[in-house]
């Protein structure tokens, strides 16, 4: 109080005693104090050999190397390296398996001078390549094992069985090697995914061993079990090299199988084992009684020191690879304790601190720093990642660093670290802050359980579950419910696994630690709710949404897009609509996307833009002026279908139904001339003067010849848009249509109007098809008038910015035409289709387009090697942007409608094998590229400011790619055999048709669409591209890394990726990483500003005074219903009365109001009890929309008037503002014998 005003970040908050008592925890002094002679881990190996020349230093399956071989087996291979230039400064990488070879080859690279840089065997060949062009080394040691691996690798590889390096001298090379030189580079992931080689130097290791203190057998005999990419083999080797013990290898395949290593060990007598605790757990303690166990890499379990303590020495180091190996050592664990990760080692200054850099007091959570002589150099090429986590160090001399390690600890009464997770990973459940390992260590105490892991997961976005996972220690012993069952006894109910999943063995990563991703998503029983319809409309808009999605029912508050629907299939919906006599517009799908939201719409709006019969004149869109300006003779361009027809059909009745479609849709009677200054001249002649008749050919056969032959008779100067072939043995049907008037939606339209047709032909009816509304004549002038508003004109330097992206490849040649052009076609898997349709694009809040486009990026991104730089793809669009003009009505219209522009994406860069297995560092990259494609303008604008308003320039080449995604081909199934439908045995001859003398637009063209065969989504990828610049070779690979994208992609959502990001928000003005925060505590669907009602109501909830729920809330509001029958035995709070429940809705809303500016400590100065703060303005105030089951059904009985003081005390709200739900209910029983009244009391705030 004596400075009201002074910041919290000033206030000291320890004494100076307190401040002494953590410099000594701490050690602070190392900072100050003399430091031992500095040396260099050649110079305290040299010693050694010196020392006990004949003494083991290395053994190997029955093998052994002594002090002497191993020095003078390295220095010959020192030779060889120095000849090649290593010396200090330089660096050779090592591709080996753990081996004594390895450990020779580490020591030669050492006695250059040089830094090794170890490469796991078992890495993808992406990271190899990765950090051999990230490290640049000058040479490459492997073996003959591997050497295939490094072809095309532009440097020396060494062979470690070369019978030259035999040849070279036994003694030492002519080499000082410093303290300061680099010693190793070992790299590891990062949060972006890219990963980083840290440098560590030789003072960085000798610090540490030379001085080690623990208890460990001193020479000891050590197990070197981990990668060579991992640095407790550091550890491992050094360990026992630089104290005069021996070093005993154990490969791959026996470190895999617990009980050849258990043999070894025992064979080996090894005295010091360094695990994880996930590996530990799977070794038998017995016959290793002199065996000291060192846990690193990992928060060790009490069960496992409870397993392994007794008898033997047992401790916990800890440290992160920045600074080298470790920096505290736990005093010897016992059974029955916390496990502490231990105090200081000699050289190393620790301190526990808040977000301000200041200690914080004795059992307060705080960020580990560390200090001292094990600091490493940082990483390699990264300064500005250095920077970041290599700070200055406020408690040292000038130049001190210390490494902010991200973990949090907190000083326990014993004087050691514990350990209590990451800054950066608090899990938070249903809005409540879960420690998972309070969870595991009751999960793993539980009788039958063997081992125990409990993760956070979100397998459908917003549902996020916590998940057990164990091993038994008989199995098929253990009933995952009846565990489920024993843990809500002693675990509070929301900390109970929704699943707990048996596995043989917890999985584990190359580095022995648990590998969370490769636990598998447990099997919920009962995921999706399903609410029928209630009123007639909604009836019919669910069966409509079944029939275009192809679902057997959909309910009534199941998303459109979430079930698989896309913007086209959303045209299909209004169609529909049209036809049962209801009107909407595919914007009203986009927005209300249930079926219970667009009932409440449809019909309601007015029609701006009247029916027209589309005769006249027509204004050349911007699509048909890009292809105008092709080169080559355009009149073949055109798009074939294939039907089948149904039994009976004739020759005449082709001719009279493709007569009723010319008559229907005014763009099949289109003529196109070049009006001889370079533009085109558009003109729809009137019903009745195009005859059908002369347009259809009867043939023996359909063929190549048949097609090429049908497709030179189109002629758009005569109005000869169409050319049918008819096949009567084979009752097949080809009907070829000029590009001018027809694209993939109007095929759709084209093909239910002949079969509207032919039933009503052949049951003798007249023919009467559905009206259109927004002819495309009327739509071609409306685009041309809208091209110059203001609005529109507005947005072209977004454009410009937008095509500014450099070319990714060649452009094509003149005589690269789709004559010319190769043809590939592959298709995806019908598992990752089911997901691209549904979950995935629900899980990232996006479109199936844009989860497709972000794939097609990253693959060429990865095929050109071109990671975070822009990347520019031409993206066709349907183009019916009804938006775009008021009232109108695309739906079922006929013509060429189709949208084109450049987006450019730039996409972060993941090493291929993590981005293709859905690694945790792939969301933020699919989340950035989401948000580029909302940033650009609506796609239709592009092609307006660029054709139709001559006054903006927006010229220069289109992007050599393009990507076209047509949607759902074949969404509601087979047609049956009574009606025409698609024959997909034709489709080889589509080919031909499409083999036009037109040049190709862009070098490469990708068109997809989702076809169904058998009830099996499948995306099919058809490619085309420029034989001139590029291989079938190619195009194959960038096709399969598009399908290990989008495979990655979907693997990332199983897993629990997506979530939202700031354009789903924009109302709120939140950015990815307040979103990202806001995700972690709370299950958000969405994010709101208040209401100026809602604010109000919030100022004086939250200003009011007592105790939460104390009292009486004015703005409470009850409702009493009264229910009869007999109360059944269902559980407490279901609600149950009579044999029935009450429906709870699926998916309900729940609103938490966060306001801006609150600590967190829980505490802020309004009242609230706030956490985090969003980065707004001081007082601003948003509410969150949560997802979950509703809460707040609470039961209660009382004897007498159903009424009175339970009423009352029902109207008391449960939480406060920021705490859902903000109604609850009480189920009451009036006479709790007979059951017959029951009382159900709704409140509400």
């Amino acid at each position: 109080t004596a400075d009201p005003a002074r910041p919290l970040s000033r206030i000291d908050v320890l004494d100076q005693d307190e401040h002494a008592q953590f410099d000594r925890l701490g050690n602070r002094p190392a900072l100050s104090s003399p430091a031992p002679p500095a040396t260099s881990i050649t110079g305290l190996f040299g010693a050694h050999v010196a020392q006990t020349p004949d003494a083991v230093a290395v053994s190997y399956q029955g093998g052994s190397l002594s002090y002497r071989s191993l020095d003078e087996a390295s220095n010959q291979l020192a030779h060889k390296l120095s000849a090649l230039g290593a010396a200090p400064g330089t660096r050779v990488a090592m591709l080996l398996n753990r081996s004594p070879e390895a450990v020779i080859a580490i020591m030669a690279v050492l006695k250059t001078g040089a830094a090794y840089v170890p490469i796991d065997p078992v890495v993808p060949d992406e990271r190899v390549r990765f950090i051999l062009g990230d490290a640049r080394p000058l040479a490459v040691v492997t073996s003959a094992e591997h050497a295939s691996r490094l072809d095309g690798a532009d440097l020396p590889v060494i062979d470690v069985h070369d019978a030259d390096i035999a040849a070279q001298p036994v003694t030492a090379p002519a080499t000082t090697v410093l303290p300061d030189d680099t010693a190793y580079l070992i790299y590891t992931s990062g949060t972006t995914g890219k990963p980083k080689g840290v440098a560590v130097t030789h003072h960085n290791v000798t610090q540490l061993l030379s001085t080690l203190d623990a208890g460990l057998p001193k020479p000891g005999v050590w197990a070197l079990c981990h990668s060579l990419a991992f640095d407790v083999s550091v550890w491992e080797i050094f360990g026992a090299l630089l104290r005069g013990g021996r070093v005993v290898v154990v490969g791959d395949t026996v470190v895999g199988s617990p009980e050849e290593f258990h043999d070894v060990l025992v064979r080996e007598r090894v005295t010091v084992l360094t695990q994880t605790p996930s590996a530990v757990g799977m070794l038998s303690p017995d016959g290793l009684e002199h065996t000291a166990l060192v846990v690193v890499g990992e928060a060790c379990r009490p069960e496992v020191v409870d397993r392994w303590a007794p008898g033997r020495l047992m401790i916990n180091a800890y440290g992160p690879t920045e600074t080298t190996m470790c920096v505290t050592i736990s005093a010897p664990l016992a059974p029955g304790h916390t496990v502490p990760i231990g105090s200081p080692v000699d050289r190393a200054a620790l301190f526990v601190l808040d977000e301000w850099l200041r200690p914080v007091p004795a059992g307060v959570v705080g960020e580990l720093y560390v200090a001292g002589d094990g600091v490493a150099h940082g990483y390699v090429d990264r300064p500005g990642l250095t920077a970041t986590r290599f700070v200055a160090c406020p408690f040292g001399g000038s130049g001190t660093r210390m490494y902010r390690t991200g973990d949090l600890v907190r000083w326990g009464a014993d004087g050691q670290l514990q350990y209590l997770g990451r800054a950066d990973e608090q899990v938070k459940v249903r809005g409540y802050r879960i420690e998972l390992g309070e969870i595991q260590t009751a999960l793993a105490a539980l009788d039958g359980v063997d081992q125990a892991a409990v993760i956070a997961r979100e397998d459908r976005p917003g549902d996020k579950r916590l998940v057990g996972y164990i091993t038994e220690t008989v199995p098929g012993t253990v009933e995952p419910a009846a565990l489920r069952a024993e843990l809500a006894d002693r675990l509070p109910a929301y900390m109970v696994p929704s699943a707990v999943v048996v596995l043989d063995r917890l999985p584990l990563t190359a580095n022995n630690k648990l590998d969370v991703r490769a636990l598998p998503a447990p099997d919920y029983a009962d995921r999706h709710h399903y609410r029928a319809p209630s009123t007639r409309t909604e009836e019919i808009l669910a069966g409509i949404y079944a029939e275009v999605l192809g679902l057997e029912r959909v309910g009534v508050d199941q998303s459109f897009f979430e079930l698989g629907g896309d913007s086209i299939l959303s045209m299909q919906v209004v169609s529909r609509a049209r036809a049962a006599g209801l009107t909407c517009r595919p914007r009203d799908i986009f927005v209300e996307q249930t079926v219970e939201r667009l009932a409440r719409v449809v019909g309601a709006g007015s029609r701006d833009v009247a029916d027209d019969d589309g005769v006249g004149p027509a204004v050349a869109t911007p699509i048909m002026r890009w292809l105008h300006g092709l080169p080559g003779r355009k009149d073949e361009f055109n798009q074939t279908v294939i039907l089948r027809a149904p039994a009976g059909a004739t020759e005449t009745d082709v001719v009279v139904l493709l007569q009723a479609l010319i008559d229907r849709h005014p763009a099949l009677r289109l003529h196109a001339a070049d009006d001889g200054a370079g533009n085109m001249s558009l003109h729809v002649s009137a019903r009745g003067e195009i005859h059908a008749g002369k347009f259809v050919q009867t043939v023996d056969a359909l063929n190549e010849e048949t097609l090429r032959a049908a497709r030179s008779r189109l002629n758009p100067d005569a109005g000869a848009m169409i050319s049918a072939v008819w096949v009567p043995d084979a009752a097949l049907l080809a009907v070829i249509v000029h590009h001018l008037a027809v694209d993939a939606v109007s095929w759709r339209i084209l093909l239910e109007d002949l079969n509207i047709a032919w039933a009503q032909h052949h049951s003798g009816q007249s023919i009467e098809l559905p009206r259109g509304g927004t002819s495309f004549t009327r739509w071609s002038v409306l685009l041309s008038e809208r091209a110059l508003d203001s609005d529109i004109a507005e947005l072209a330097e977004a454009w410009r910015q937008a095509a500014a992206a450099p070319q990714l490849l060649p452009a094509p040649r003149p005589d690269d035409t789709y004559a010319t052009a190769g043809q590939l076609s592959a298709e995806l898997d019908a598992e990752t289709t089911r997901s691209l349709l549904g979950e995935v694009p629900a899980a990232f809040h996006a479109g199936v387009q844009d989860i497709l486009l972000i794939a097609f990026g990253l693959a060429w991104a990865q095929f050109l090697g071109r990671f975070n730089e822009p990347i520019g793809i031409d993206v066709e669009g349907h183009g019916r942007a009804e938006e775009l003009v008021g009232g109108a009505d695309l739906s079922r219209t006929v013509g060429w409608f189709t949208s084109k522009y450049p987006a450019a994406l730039t996409v972060g860069e993941l090493p291929w094998a993590q981005l293709a297995s859905g690694d945790a560092a792939l969301g933020p990259i699919v989340k950035q590229a989401k948000e580029q494609l909302r940033a650009l303008p609506d796609g239709v604008t592009y092609g307006l400011l660029r054709y139709l308003n001559p006054d903006v320039e927006l010229t220069g080449p289109d992007p050599a790619v393009a990507f076209n995604y047509l949607g759902r081909l074949g969404a509601a199934g087979d047609l049956p055999e009574q009606l025409w439908r698609v024959d997909s045995d034709s489709a080889p001859l589509l080919a031909v048709a499409s083999a036009v003398p037109v040049s190709l637009g862009h070098t490469v063209e990708l068109n997809a669409g989702i076809r169904e065969d058998g009830g099996e989504p499948r995306l099919q990828a058809n490619w085309t591209w420029a034989q001139s610049a590029l291989t079938e070779e190619q195009i194959r690979r960038v096709g399969e890394l598009w399908f290990e994208a989008l495979q990655g992609i979907c693997a990332h959502v199983r897993r629990g990726g997506g979530g939202l990001t700031p354009s789903d928000v924009a109302p709120a003005r939140l950015s990815q990483a307040q979103l990202d925060e806001l995700s972690r505590r709370f299950a958000v669907a969405d994010v709101l500003p208040l209401t100026p009602l809602q604010q109000g109501l919030l100022f004086l909830t939250s200003h009011a005074g007592g105790e939460a729920g104390a009292g009486d809330d004015v703005y409470a509001l009850q409702l009493a219903l009264t229910l009869s029958g007999t109360r059944c035995a269902a559980p407490a709070g279901c609600g149950a009365v009579g044999g029935g429940a009450a429906p709870a809705p699926g998916g309900a809303v729940l609103p938490r109001f966060r306001r801006a500016g609150a600590d967190r400590s829980g505490r802020a100065a309004d009242g609230l009890a706030l956490r985090g703060d969003l980065g707004g303005e001081p007082g601003s105030v948003r509410a969150t929309v949560c997802r979950g089951t509703p809460r707040g059904v609470r039961p209660g009985e009382f004897t007498g008037a159903a009424g009175g003081g339970g009423a009352h005390r029902a109207r008391r709200p449960p939480g406060g503002a920021d705490q859902p739900p903000h109604r609850h209910r009480r189920l009451v029983a009036a006479d709790p014998v007979a059951g017959d009244l029951r009382r159900l009391l709704r409140s509400a705030t």
